[in-house]
């Protein structure tokens, strides 16, 4: 059955336990930046501040996107 679906052996790591916790971990890590950096976006387009604006603030968030190269 590998042989002729090699893709399923590979999907097959993903239903050990860890990996799965670990993938939930990663997950939920990046999910709280997620919301802020979205929520904050549009409040601040409620606000009346223009896209241009907001966009270079998004810009401080990009630093927060490649912390794990720190």
């Amino acid at each position: 059955m590998t042989s002729n679906h090699p893709w399923l052996a590979a999907l097959k790591v993903y239903t050990h336990p860890r990996v799965a916790g670990m993938l939930f971990l990663g997950f939920s890590a990046g999910l709280p930046l997620l919301l802020v950096l979205g929520t904050l976006s549009f409040w601040l387009s409620e606000a009346g501040i223009d896209r241009a604006t907001i966009g270079h603030l998004s810009w401080v968030g990009l630093a927060y996107g490649f912390k794990f190269l720190w």
